[in-house]
């Protein structure tokens, strides 16, 4: 699983607690959870921005929030030519505040995340295929259809890792902001098509097109 985050707020690439929780969420659902952090500046290029973001906002101008029911029926309102269409659900789940995290956790968190080796702050993963005890599972003799998607999305993210790394140290270099934006964008797609090809196979024509959300 991969999970395309800002560096800031509550799930900030610097925080342990939201780190403890994704692990323990990896342990639950025996899936790898691969973190990538867009770094600081640069959470416009999420591809949630472009594609949702930006039309739900057109939806809410000039609109007075009363209560939380016209906050989400307007947002249910959100539409585009291209078939954009928004459904809303109130989560009215009460979380906790001010959580300390697991001393254990923080003290040895090299043992419960595997950190990138060139961009450790913002790139990281968790592990499923542990046991309570944080030992790997015997998988002598067979190789798990998840061993090897993850085997897959890692060739898929190395690559991208090495644009990205490309394009931090030409960013100096390049003048035009068109080009700028659209060497950026272009690197946020890749990793967004990582997931969902790796996730439901070939991308459809539609989402391949250079047509406008």
């Amino acid at each position: 699983m991969l999970l395309l985050c800002d560096g800031g707020g509550s799930n900030n690439a610097r925080h342990y607690i939201v780190k403890q929780d994704l692990y323990k969420l990896a342990q639950e659902l025996n899936v790898n959870i691969l973190m990538a952090h867009y770094p600081p500046y640069c959470s416009k290029w999420n591809p949630i921005e472009h594609c949702l973001f930006c039309h739900i906002h057109q939806a809410w101008e000039g609109t007075i929030f009363h209560n939380i029911q016209i906050i989400k029926e307007s947002a249910e309102m959100t539409s585009t030519k291209t078939g954009l269409a928004v459904k809303v659900r109130v989560n009215k789940k009460e979380y906790l505040t001010k959580r300390k995290v697991d001393p254990n956790f923080k003290n040895n968190i090299q043992n419960f995340v595997t950190f990138d080796e060139k961009f450790p702050q913002w790139n990281y993963r968790f592990s499923g295929l542990y046991n309570k005890s944080h030992k790997m599972l015997n998988l002598a003799g067979k190789k798990s259809v998840k061993m090897a998607k993850e085997q897959i999305i890692e060739n898929n993210i190395a690559s991208l890792r090495s644009e990205i790394s490309d394009f931090v140290m030409e960013e100096s270099s390049i003048t035009d902001s068109i080009a700028y934006e659209e060497r950026g964008l272009s690197i946020s797609k890749k990793l967004a098509q990582t997931l969902i090809t790796q996730r439901k196979g070939e991308l459809p024509k539609s989402r391949n097109s250079k047509k406008k959300c």
